[in-house]
């Protein structure tokens, strides 16, 4: 029988994987990739290019959600206290349990432009954090914890990232506006699963996430 755990692997990597090599290649160009699945896992290493193919748009591709890790300590090298995938960037929506005011908590993965333009980022008032889009910080705890910046983005192209912030109450109450965005001078929504992809690699816990009560 298929191995569900299998599958869902593979579809994250399928993805993840056209997002890294349309990150770095020029537009109208990138590859075709075949992956195998081993013992219920499937890593970048799995991954053989196969050809060159036009399927850099990810205009069909719908968003599965990101990795979030809680740590108990800034040491973000630490081992994280749970992880695993969930749908959106919301302190209140995690792998097993409801975060503790104090933890750290980083989310990773990939994020799509929902048009092309520059899109301006900030955080929920009161909620400091650092936020990082395919190496460059974008949004920065020591020195603009709620400041927005232009970002040039490509429509349906992929962007790594990874967001960090302290769980206080401010980003509790924040739910799903704690990271918001806006394209030009329209007003600033929240990153929905539609935009969010899981990182390359297996993921502890991602069977489902736990909706915590406030």
């Amino acid at each position: 029988m298929p191995n569900p755990v299998a599958s869902r692997s593979a579809t994250r990597l399928r993805i993840a994987l056209a997002a890294a090599l349309c990150a770095t290649v020029g537009a109208g160009t990138a590859y075709a990739m075949h992956r195998k699945a081993a013992a219920g896992t499937t890593t970048l290493a799995d991954a053989m290019i196969d050809g060159r193919h036009d399927m850099c748009s990810g205009r069909d591709l719908k968003g599965s959600g990101v990795k979030m890790e809680v740590f108990a300590t800034a040491d973000l090298n630490s081992t994280p206290v749970q992880e695993g995938l969930v749908p959106v960037l919301d302190l209140n929506v995690t792998p097993s349990a409801p975060v503790a005011v104090g933890q750290i908590v980083r989310w990773s993965g990939w994020m799509k432009a929902r048009a092309s333009g520059k899109h301006v980022f900030q955080l929920a008032p009161g909620v400091t954090g650092t936020l990082t889009l395919s190496k460059n910080v974008v949004l920065d705890a020591g020195t603009r914890p709620a400041a927005a910046t232009g970002t040039p983005f490509e429509e349906d192209r992929f962007y790594p990232f990874t967001l960090v912030v302290p769980a206080g109450k401010a980003a509790i109450d924040a739910g799903a506006w704690l990271l918001s965005w806006a394209n030009g001078a329209q007003e600033p929504q929240p990153i929905t699963r539609s935009y969010l992809f899981p990182p390359t690699g297996p993921i502890a816990g991602a069977k489902s996430a736990v909706v915590a009560s406030k």
